[in-house]
């Protein structure tokens, strides 16, 4: 005996599924989020006492009125300022009938003929490449590289080789230059040997002395007589206590 399941007539509430008990009510208590369906009183929240003024937040009677001034504004008195001369104002100068150039209107009302006028010619544009005809080079016609002819046997000039040559030293021999020459000075009487230097100053005395001219004998005046002489000196204070000094007893 096999089972076999039973389709229902019509749905049932057991084949619909739902989320289960996931939802949540809106609370009751508080300002957001509250039930609509309930009634919501005024929301007073608790803060702290806030900062308060200073009562003395007034600088105080210490400000420096300027001349003029009220303590409503400004007194209304005129005020005159010292400035330089404005300049004076034009007035639209209509311009005279000889003012006007109508030798230039001519062209504009007759019929003139054609006028050309003389420029360099424009850079031509750099899109146009295009290679002109001396741009072309023929291949040549002389040496051993010939493109469209047969070349005939070229020769070079070049230097000698070095190896493989007649003159070649293959016993590497040195040569008179190659040795050292011996100074006649070392198996021979030694020469007299001179230098060349500067020309040596006489020892004397440096200093810098007057010439005769530097003296002025007019102006020596202690050989002679003189009538006296006079200064001005500075005044002393007549303030100034004299020097008084207690008499010592000599018993």
């Amino acid at each position: 005996m096999t089972w076999e399941p039973t389709r229902p007539r019509r749905p049932i509430a057991a084949m619909h599924k739902g989320p289960g008990p996931v939802y949540q009510l809106s609370p009751v208590v508080g300002y957001e989020n509250h039930c609509p369906s309930k009634r919501r009183y005024p929301a007073v929240s608790f803060k702290g006492r806030g900062k308060l003024f200073q009562d003395e937040c007034s600088p105080g009677p210490k400000y420096a009125l300027e001349k003029g001034f009220t303590r409503k504004g400004p007194d209304g008195t005129p005020k005159v300022g010292i400035s330089g001369r404005h300049a004076d104002l034009t007035s639209f100068m209509t311009p005279s009938p000889d003012k006007y150039s109508v030798d230039s209107a001519t062209k504009q009302v007759y019929t003139n003929a054609p006028a050309y006028t003389l420029q360099s010619r424009t850079k031509q544009s750099k899109s146009d490449n295009t290679p002109s005809p001396n741009a072309y080079n023929l291949p040549t016609t002389l040496g051993d590289k010939l493109v469209d002819k047969t070349s005939a046997p070229s020769y070079g000039v070049r230097s000698r080789p070095a190896v493989g040559g007649f003159s070649e030293d293959l016993q590497r021999t040195p040569g008179p230059g190659a040795y050292k020459v011996t100074d006649p000075n070392v198996y021979k009487e030694k020469r007299a040997a001179f230098t060349m230097t500067g020309r040596n100053e006489l020892p004397g005395d440096t200093t810098v002395k007057p010439g005769p001219g530097s003296h002025k004998p007019e102006n020596v005046k202690i050989t002679q007589r003189q009538p006296p002489a006079f200064s001005f000196g500075i005044r002393h204070s007549e303030y100034t206590a004299p020097l008084i000094v207690e008499p010592v007893d000599c018993d």
